[in-house]
């Protein structure tokens, strides 16, 4: 007898995708890089939490549209160039009861003026990888951090 997926369809959970992570940044004329974080208000999920821009996918919306979309609504910037990560965050959310999966991209923005989304937000800071690597609360945000700063020093 093999043993088939199907054998155990009622007990496999699904895998979603919904929301988005982006890390905003700026290359420096002596090739150092900046990342734009943003400090979540006290009455949101993850409270004074420090982190990238990130959000929901809408209904039936490309991971790709969400990125920029994402960045012009949390920034007020439309990035000048994007990049996606090969790497994926997952996590449990106890919530939905299923394995998320966090695709990621980095934003180069053009300027340093930001605006952002006060519904969620109450500061925004830009900071080298030493001040992002002490305040981002995740390891796969500071992978991703350390990875544009690979990328900005070998272009």
């Amino acid at each position: 007898m093999q043993n088939d997926i199907r054998n155990y369809a009622d007990r496999v959970h699904p895998v979603g995708v919904l929301y988005v992570d982006v890390y905003p940044y700026r290359v420096l004329d002596d090739r150092t890089a900046r990342f734009l974080l943003l400090r979540r208000r006290a009455d949101v999920v993850m409270p004074d939490c420090w982190q990238a821009v990130s959000g929901k996918l809408r209904a039936n919306e490309r991971i790709s549209h969400a990125f920029v979309r994402q960045v012009l609504a949390k920034t007020g910037q439309a990035p000048c160039r994007l990049h996606r990560f090969e790497a994926v965050t997952s996590f449990y959310d106890e919530y939905y009861d299923t394995v998320m999966m966090v695709p990621a991209a980095a934003a180069e923005l053009s300027t340093d003026d930001v605006r952002i989304d006060a519904s969620l937000h109450v500061e925004s800071r830009w900071v080298t990888q030493q001040e992002a690597r002490h305040l981002l609360p995740w390891p796969s945000s500071r992978d991703a951090i350390d990875g544009i700063v690979e990328a900005a020093q070998h272009p």
